[in-house]
């Protein structure tokens, strides 16, 4: 499975627009504040990061999709 640079960016790009819509309205927001910005890099690091794993299991296992990988990660007893 290969992950070109266009979709990396629209897969961080939705990732982050839906992250901003969920903290527009979240209840976290309202009680924060001022600082809700904190909040608002947080989750976009975790996402970051997520989107870092998934493109480094693709590169690992090119010839696999992720639910392939998925299913030889529950197969194997190790996932």
């Amino acid at each position: 499975m290969k992950i070109s640079s266009r979709q990396v960016f629209w897969l961080m790009f939705t990732f982050e627009l839906g992250d901003m819509i969920l903290l527009m309205i979240s209840p976290t927001i309202q009680d924060a504040k001022q600082d809700a910005w904190i909040a608002h890099i947080i989750a976009s690091l975790l996402g970051v990061f997520i989107v870092y794993i998934a493109i480094k299991v693709a590169q690992s296992f090119p010839e696999l999709s992720f639910v392939q990988f998925s299913k030889k990660r529950s197969e194997d007893g190790s996932g």
